[in-house]
């Protein structure tokens, strides 16, 4: 049986490479999400610069202006460079992973009034503390 490092390598690549940005949702969920001991070996982190990627991508690519400590943000215990989370906004469910090894992530919204569901991927890069977002790939599906 893979290691959850394993699983969230092939995670990385899913992030990174998939044309359907669906599958690395359905990936986490069937392989690693589920189960009780990652969450378990994963705890909330405070970290700042995760939450103003978040609150800048939901800006850019949704036009929602939040404060980011609505948000759940998780970090694995083994593979630091890996955060996920959720968090409920105006009827909108948002789960999403972020990889800094990579500046690569991937958000899911869900729009619980219409059933609509989003999904875009962003790279935020981040140097001399300005952050950089470069277009991602955006796509909707009921």
């Amino acid at each position: 049986m893979a290691s959850f490092v394993e699983k969230l390598g092939n995670l990385e690549k899913l992030v990174e490479t998939s044309a359907d940005l669906s599958e690395p949702f359905k990936y986490f969920m069937d392989h690693i999400g589920l189960d009780p001991k990652f969450m378990s070996e994963s705890s909330r982190t405070k970290n700042n610069m995760v939450r103003k990627i978040i609150q800048e991508a939901l800006k850019r690519y949704f036009d929602l202006t939040f404060n980011a400590t609505q948000c759940m943000i998780m970090e694995y215990k083994e593979l630091k460079t890996f955060h996920h989370g959720t968090c409920l906004i105006s009827g909108r469910h948002l789960v999403f992973f972020h990889f800094t090894k990579i500046n690569t992530g991937i958000i899911a919204m869900s729009d619980l009034r219409t059933g609509m569901n989003h999904f875009f991927r962003f790279r935020a890069i981040i140097a001399n503390g300005e952050m950089t977002f470069h277009p991602g790939d955006p796509s909707v599906r009921h």
